[in-house]
């Protein structure tokens, strides 16, 4: 019985750290890229894998597929966007799927792997290839189930059935 366990929680800890984007497409991307740069010369980046990060501002449909306008921010070792740091440059994400208005709501953070195609509209579009978008990390659920300054981990919106409303 401890063996079943010991190789349960190994495998648990091997899926539980397994990379967001595969290692092929990390490979060929290279360091994340940054869409100051993609903008600032595009031709020289036109056609190459990239890794982006952020947050989703917003999902359109697009030729049987999707637009989703992300926010840049850097990402960290996880390939994760690593919150709020400023104003935010944008980027357009291009897929073929068509995409959950119901998943992919503003707020959300995506690491995207995908070949740069040039400009839209101003902004960098890149074709995707892979999308991870992420949970919503230490909270338990979207910011508008919370109550202003009640957004962090140790602050749920639970039930309590002492106070009246059954909410606190």
């Amino acid at each position: 019985m401890g063996n079943i366990l010991i190789w349960a929680a190994t495998l648990a800890l091997m899926v539980g750290c397994a990379p967001v984007i595969s290692s092929s497409l990390r490979q060929q991307a290279g360091p994340p890229a940054n869409v100051t740069d993609l903008t600032s010369d595009p031709d020289k980046y036109r056609g190459r894998m990239v890794l982006l990060g952020g947050e989703v501002v917003s999902l359109e449909s697009h030729n049987g597929g999707s637009l989703l306008m992300v926010g840049q921010q850097p990402l960290n070792r996880e390939l994760r966007p690593m919150g709020d740091t400023g104003p935010m440059n944008t980027f357009w994400v291009q897929s073929d799927k068509r995409l959950s208005r119901q998943d992919y709501l503003p707020g959300r953070d995506v690491t995207v792997a995908g070949v740069f195609k040039g400009p839209l509209e101003g902004r960098p579009l890149v074709e995707a290839r892979q999308i991870h978008l992420w949970e919503y990390g230490l909270s338990y659920g979207p910011m508008e189930w919370y109550f202003p300054g009640t957004m962090y981990w140790f602050t749920p919106p639970y039930y309590e059935p002492l106070l009246p409303g059954g909410r606190f």
